[in-house]
């Protein structure tokens, strides 16, 4: 526990290392060379469209914690039964570069659990491991750049996450 609380205080007083052009793909490709056991072993069907924005403006540590983070609530959160499925997409909206992750797992209630979702060590799914610290700091990591985080979901049919990355943070 004071290893989590410790990274949580971690996350609040860290400083963003440089942010740079980075790409999406070379990004995933890192991340999923990481995870490469646990996606055969889950079957992980990811397909991804970065054609909108091949680059983003982030720090490679943000973006490092970021996917791993999604691809990871995707496994985590399918429905039983199922192979994970995961798309991620980037968009461009403004003076931000969007990357979207849409999974067709088993989603969230967000009248019921909205309020509190990036909140840390919040859990909803008492039978699926897991500390409650991934969607907190995503949302701590990305608002430290000038970015946002917000969330689509229904019951049993899953979830889209949509990470927005300011262009000049």
């Amino acid at each position: 526990m004071l290893s989590n609380l410790n990274e949580i205080l971690s996350a609040r007083k860290r400083e963003i290392s440089s942010v740079t052009m980075l790409d999406f793909e070379q990004e995933l490709q890192h991340v999923l060379k990481s995870i490469k056991q646990t996606a055969l072993e889950q079957d992980l069907k990811l397909v991804h469209d970065f054609k909108q924005s091949v680059k983003v403006l982030c720090s490679q540590e943000v973006l490092q914690s970021v996917l791993p983070n999604l691809i990871s609530n995707a496994i985590k959160y399918k429905k039983q039964g199922t192979s994970p499925e995961l798309f991620l997409q980037s968009v461009i909206l403004d003076e931000f570069i969007i990357l979207r992750a849409t999974d067709k797992g088993i989603g969230i209630n967000l009248d019921k659990h909205g309020e509190r979702l990036f909140n840390p060590y919040q859990r909803f799914q008492p039978t699926i491991e897991g500390k409650g610290l991934g969607l907190y700091l995503i949302k701590t990591q990305v608002e430290k750049m000038g970015g946002k985080i917000s969330i689509e979901s229904n019951v049993n049919e899953g979830t889209t996450f949509s990470i927005y990355f300011r262009q000049n943070p």
